[in-house]
């Protein structure tokens, strides 16, 4: 459990506050790069609790500047996109993707544009989305090595939606093992259907059912941690370990141990998160009909996001899980045992999970087991970092040699579960989503 102190440092993100100041030096995803046309409409962005606008001009490049116009304060995202810069409706001065002002229609001194600047930000665009780095430019780190970044456009599917809950408790969520054969034994279960062809998958999809409580042995890294959920799984020539490895790169992204999922989970404010899910094949592109079922499979197609309020398109416009409408739960197909949850699998139980423990959960009171050792590491590791900050220091993971990721894989006997990570065949091999096979060492 955590002091009252220590759960507002670890979880509080508006300005001036340490958690703030951390993350901020870290590149953030913002938005979807599909969300932005060239000369399109701009689109209004909070992180971190301060507001941003981003948007595309007449060449393709992509903007981010203060939502607030630098003369008089008014909004830029009432602004026009047109002919290569953001021009705000109030007095008609024009800003270009690096701030910098182009037009100043009520000053007939030109020294007046180069006097002033609008707020803008480095900008990246990787996987699909729109990366952005908000703290001092003299500090700004290396663009991350993540091995998404490598792939094609489209091997590569990205898609972002909002949870009513703080960014460290969705993020919990996702280095929790022992939940998965539980909260999403639907899911479960339909993987071990479609995997009946494939042994080991099916063994393995067994195993995270019927053992809810595996051994977890962690290491700390220079991008976060790893931590390996252990099970033991019977084969017909014996048992074998299997290792579900997941890394945790600071400040909160998630590497899933099927290779071929990566989330995060960025702050909107203290009690809201923007979570971006990189779903990707590492051998060929996908087709709409595929990357439709990439989407459903997970709980986050357009169709599901939008019904339940939390799309891009529809969040704070329509009604979206809480309380008082019981996380949009079907409770009546519960009741005819043709779901556990009562919610689509994945991602719409996830954000039910997380926003029903409350905007910012209360961490003085819980009840924790060993089973919760990885949600222990990862608020320790970004303590840490918010306190090397508040000393003035470097936070870690800026500039790492090591990529994470998270694999799975089994553990021969004189191994430990690291020999799953040093693999060749294992880096560009996924599992669950995409076929492959388990191997298991001879």
């Amino acid at each position: 459990m955590l002091t009252q102190a220590n759960n507002a440092l670890l979880c509080e993100v508006a300005p001036g506050k340490p958690m703030h100041e951390t993350i901020r030096r870290y590149w953030l995803p913002a938005l979807p790069s599909a969300a932005l046309a060239a000369d399109g409409d701009p689109a209004r962005v909070t992180l971190l609790g301060e507001d941003y606008v981003l948007f595309r001009d007449s060449a393709g490049q992509v903007g981010m500047l203060n939502e607030r116009c630098c003369h008089r304060g008014a909004s830029l995202c009432l602004g026009r996109n047109e002919e290569g810069g953001l021009r705000c409706i109030y007095h008609g001065w024009k800003f270009d993707v690096r701030g910098t002002i182009v037009d100043m229609p009520n000053a007939t001194d030109d020294s007046f544009k180069r006097r002033y600047r609008q707020p803008a930000y480095a900008v990246r665009e990787a996987a699909n989305v729109v990366w952005v780095y908000l703290g001092p430019q003299d500090k700004t780190p290396p663009f991350p090595r993540f091995p998404i970044f490598d792939l094609p456009q489209d091997q590569v599917v990205a898609q972002a939606y909002f949870i009513d809950a703080n960014f460290v408790q969705v993020m919990e969520g996702l280095v929790d093992s022992s939940h998965v054969g539980v909260l999403h034994q639907d899911a479960i279960h339909q993987r071990m259907k479609a995997a009946m062809q494939d042994g080991a998958q099916s063994a393995v999809y067994r195993q995270m059912a019927d053992d809810l409580a595996p051994r977890l042995e962690m290491e700390d890294t220079e991008f976060g941690f790893h931590y390996a959920a252990m099970r033991e799984m019977r084969t017909d020539s014996g048992h074998v370990n299997v290792a579900r490895i997941t890394a945790f790169a600071l400040p909160f992204i998630n590497f899933s141990p099927n290779n071929s999922t990566m989330l995060a989970g960025v702050p909107v404010h203290d009690g809201c998160t923007m979570m971006f899910e990189f779903n990707w094949d590492w051998s060929q592109p996908f087709d709409a009909a595929r990357r439709e079922r990439v989407l459903e499979f997970h709980g986050i197609s357009d169709a599901i996001l939008d019904r339940f309020g939390i799309s891009l398109a529809t969040y704070g416009k329509q009604e979206r899980p809480r309380a008082a409408n019981r996380f949009l739960q079907d409770r009546e197909a519960m009741r005819r045992g043709e779901t556990f949850s009562g919610l689509p699998n994945f991602q719409p139980e996830d954000v039910a999970i997380a926003s029903s423990q409350g905007p910012i959960s209360d961490r003085s009171v819980e009840s924790l087991l060993p089973s919760d050792q990885a949600v222990v590491r990862m608020r320790r590791v970004l303590l840490e970092a918010a306190r090397r900050v508040m000393a003035g220091e470097e936070p870690p993971g800026l500039d790492c040699a090591t990529i994470p990721r998270g694999l799975q894989g089994a553990v021969g006997s004189d191994e430990t579960w690291q020999a799953v990570l040093t693999r060749e065949d294992n880096l560009r091999r996924s599992f669950g989503q995409f076929s492959s096979e388990l191997k298991v060492p001879a």
